[in-house]
């Protein structure tokens, strides 16, 4: 065998090798990808349950402000949200400001 024959074989073996390499690499490339989807499939989750807690939440302190209700304004203090009754302007009723934060509890 000659040596460009010998030259051809190495290149046609390491050509191989990185091949080989390269099915390694992509599986381990996929397999970040699939961890990373899934961790901004939870983030994304999570944004959705907190839009609907902020509206769920929001409903409850209108309702306590509207009626007057204890237990829902109790339960809302357990979970460190408060909210201010304001009345509409020049009615001096009884509708609910917006709601503040919450900054302790939680759950």
């Amino acid at each position: 065998m000659s040596w460009h024959g010998l030259a051809l074989t190495v290149l046609a073996g390491l050509a191989l090798v990185l091949v080989f390499v390269n099915i390694a690499l992509y599986g381990g490339s996929r397999d970040l990808q699939d961890a990373i989807n899934a961790k901004q499939q939870t983030i994304n989750q999570g944004m959705v349950a907190s839009r609907l807690n902020q509206q769920l939440i929001g409903a409850l302190a209108n309702l306590a402000g509207q009626t007057g209700d204890a237990e829902i304004h109790n339960l809302l203090a357990e979970q460190g949200i408060t909210y201010t009754v304001t009345p509409p302007a020049g009615t001096g009723g009884g509708e609910t400001g917006t709601t503040t934060g919450t900054t302790e509890g939680g759950g």
